[in-house]
């Protein structure tokens, strides 16, 4: 492996075969095989390996050949050709800068990678034994080296969910887009009992389904959620691939977790309370996504309702692999499409925008969500989400993890990305730069 661990997620690595390994009839192998364990190693290891070449023979009492009675012509191994831009992948390794995270770059119009980041990575020559190194300080390491983040990693998407709830208020007609409520800093069920906070203590005012995705007020969605009752929701948010498998070509893919009734009663034993759903208006509580999950998302929101299939392999010899669409949403009107993507550019355009700190140095108009991912609340009692902070807490494991879902240009969209950056604090300051920054290079690539 030539570029060490930049890819090492993704090319993964081959190790020694294992007695079920040998076991497995659909190819022969020996004793002392090496074989693909992990990343594009496992997925694709019958391409990779070949076929086996033999010959039966005849022999006499003295062990001398009498006559050939097979022949089986070795196969020779194919070569893999990946989709992933290795510049991009550099960009997203040098910004991530060893936090621990993910980033996952994708063309919306093809579902071809072109970034998958997962950190800390590690270096899969250690495997082969080309390199010396410790696999025990890999496989023990706390942080998890192994552990591909961008398409097993499970994250709560925060506030990134927002836009699809928003859309699921228009299409079941709970709200229009010039609907308001004002939001005053919390939300209470039925004006009684426990207050949800919002992020922004004194409240965004009056707002909008566009100005509560451009300033990402919580209290918006509590409400939009509770009226939308969770089976709406999770029913919708299956449309655009959450809790569900992409089929992306890597092993090992997680399907995150969309919740509903019957999974908290499986799961917890217990059964579902308003303040649950409350929580997955702003992608909090039980929902998780992985990165590819979420880029997957919002390339149905670029593409106006389609998503392809994402894919890592380009090519395998000279046979291209198939463009596969995966998901169609098609009852949603384009006038709703185009408010949404609106919405979602003013994140980063308008003065108000959770994401306008990128207007300093951008290139690009890029549309996209920030998001905060709680993992303690603030608080035992309240749900408190911050989307932008006075101060960085002082111990790393408790921050939270910062969150950017976006793509660009806003016209033929050509690249959609998502960064994670745990224990990051701010979608805003530490995410979304990142993705800023990818894009940019990407475009100028292009050129």
């Amino acid at each position: 492996n030539l570029f060490g661990p930049l890819f090492s997620h993704v090319t993964g690595y081959v190790g020694e075969i294992t007695s079920e390994e040998i076991d497995d009839d659909s190819f022969s192998y020996q004793i002392n095989s090496k074989i693909g364990k992990t990343g594009i190693e496992k997925f694709h290891e019958p391409q990779l390996r070949g076929g086996l070449g033999f010959k039966t023979i005849e022999v006499d009492v003295h062990g001398k050949e009498v006559r050939e009675l097979e022949r089986v012509i070795p196969e020779q191994a194919s070569n893999i050709y990946l989709s992933l831009d290795k510049e991009l992948q550099l960009l997203a390794k040098k910004e991530l800068n060893g936090r621990k995270g993910a980033v996952v770059a994708m063309d919306p119009a093809t579902g071809l990678i072109k970034v998958m980041l997962s950190s800390p990575d590690y270096n899969p020559n250690v495997f082969n034994k080309t390199i010396k190194g410790n696999l025990n300080a890999i496989f023990q390491d706390s942080a998890s080296p192994l552990f591909n983040r961008a398409i097993s990693g499970n994250y709560p998407p925060a506030s990134t969910i927002k836009p699809f709830i928003g859309l699921l208020g228009i299409v079941e007609e709970e709200i229009r887009w010039d609907t308001t409520l004002e939001d005053v800093g919390f939300f209470q069920y039925r004006g009684e009992g426990r207050r949800y906070r919002g992020w922004k203590e004194e409240g965004h005012g009056i707002v909008d389904l566009k100005k509560s995705i451009i300033e990402s007020s919580d209290v918006f969605f509590y409400e939009l959620a509770t009226k939308l009752t969770i089976e709406r929701i999770s029913d919708f948010l299956l449309k655009f691939g959450f809790g569900l498998k992409s089929g992306i070509d890597l092993a090992y893919e997680s399907e995150g977790i969309l919740p509903d009734k019957k999974w908290k009663l499986g799961y917890t034993g217990e059964s579902w309370f308003v303040g649950d759903t409350i929580n997955i208006g702003i992608g909090q509580g039980y929902i998780t996504a992985t990165p590819l999950q979420l880029a997957l998302a919002v390339s149905v929101i670029a593409n106006n309702g389609v998503a392809y299939k994402p894919r890592i392999v380009e090519r395998i010899d000279s046979m291209r692999t198939d463009k596969e669409t995966i998901y169609q949403i098609d009852f949603i009107d384009s006038y709703d499409w185009i408010n949404l993507q609106d919405s979602m550019a003013q994140v980063v355009s308008a003065w108000n925008g959770t994401a306008h700190n990128l207007s300093s140095f951008a290139e690009t108009k890029i549309a996209g969500k920030t998001g905060t991912a709680q993992i303690k609340s603030l608080t035992d009692l309240e749900l408190t989400v911050k989307e932008e902070y006075e101060g960085i807490r002082v111990e790393e494991g408790n921050r939270d993890h910062a969150l950017f879902a976006g793509y660009g240009p806003l016209t033929n969209p050509s690249l959609t990305v998502v960064v994670i950056v745990e224990n990051g604090e701010s979608g805003s300051a530490v995410a979304a730069p990142i993705a800023q920054k990818i894009i940019d290079k990407y475009l100028e690539e292009k050129k």
